[in-house]
């Protein structure tokens, strides 16, 4: 951050410090102080969303900065590869059912808590697949309902094969509190699940630039309600998600174009940066 002559470019996918802070943890000042300097040094920033661009501008005002917005693309799954526990076969009498998965950390954001209360209150109304790298704390009421009923399943599978899964599935739960963290974010599981046709289950929309584009979801409390979307509204959803998710595509692809061009702009390592590239065309916050 501090050689002469040198173009930096900083590249922020969150709010870290103030994740840092809801998890509470003794080394958050480090985050605060590296994100700081970072932002009083850069000259380009890159960002997973604009609401994050403008949390960055509100943050820190004042000074000179090109941005670029560069959302967060699920990777496509790679090989197909053994999964580490059977979580995908129903019985045949599950079968007439919605499907609804979680796939995704145990991080305290997760809100699995919340998870497991809806899927205890509504245990009958839809298949149910929760799939974690680690085992999750189950609380009494979650195993009581699960307790022998086999369209209740929990799991940990390869990214590949998640990806075959999302094909029976209707609806995934993705419960993000409304607060800084996921207000700015662009969370991969999100943008996977619209991207394979599932509608997501949400607690609060307000989750990075998805609500803006008019993201599409069933709000947790109609679940808890026993109410999923009916046909054409379900119908309706996953269309105009996959919509959205095309405009995310094209965000990426025009972020890289931009990244590239700057990179190119600068020349060699070290050498003095060159021109602006995107003078006049309003690149700046």
């Amino acid at each position: 951050q501090y050689i002469p002559g040198v173009f930096r470019i900083f590249d922020l996918h969150g709010a870290v410090p103030e994740e840092r802070l809801y998890a509470g943890s003794r080394f958050a000042w480090g985050f605060i102080l590296a994100e700081r300097a970072g932002v009083s040094r850069y000259h380009c920033l890159i960002a997973v969303s604009q609401k994050m661009l403008e949390h960055i501008a509100a943050k820190y005002p004042g000074g000179r900065r090109l941005s670029i917005l560069l959302p967060i693309l699920a990777p496509s799954a790679g090989p197909e590869e053994k999964d580490l526990e059977a979580a995908r076969v129903f019985p045949p009498q599950c079968l007439d059912r919605s499907g609804i998965i979680y796939a995704g950390g145990t991080q305290a954001w997760q809100q699995l808590p919340r998870m497991f209360e809806a899927i205890a209150g509504q245990s009958r109304l839809a298949r149910y697949c929760i799939m974690t790298p680690e085992p999750p704390v189950q609380p009494p009421a979650f195993c009581a309902a699960r307790s022998g009923n086999p369209c209740i399943r929990l799991g940990r599978a390869a990214p590949a094969r998640i990806a075959e899964m999302y094909r029976q599935f209707h609806y995934g739960f993705i419960l993000r509190e409304d607060c800084l963290i996921n207000r700015i974010a662009c969370p991969t599981k999100l943008v996977e699940y619209i991207r394979h046709g599932i509608v997501p289950i949400m607690l609060s929309p307000e989750i990075g630039d998805f609500a803006a584009l008019g993201l599409r979801y069933l709000p947790l409390e109609e679940m808890e309600k026993g109410r999923l979307l009916p046909p054409e509204r379900y119908a309706e959803a996953v269309r105009r998600n996959r919509e959205i998710y095309n405009e995310i595509m094209e965000m990426q692809k025009n972020g890289l174009q931009r990244l590239r061009g700057l990179v190119a702009a600068q020349g060699v390592w070290g050498s003095p940066p060159g021109p602006d590239p995107f003078a006049g065309t309003g690149g700046r916050p």
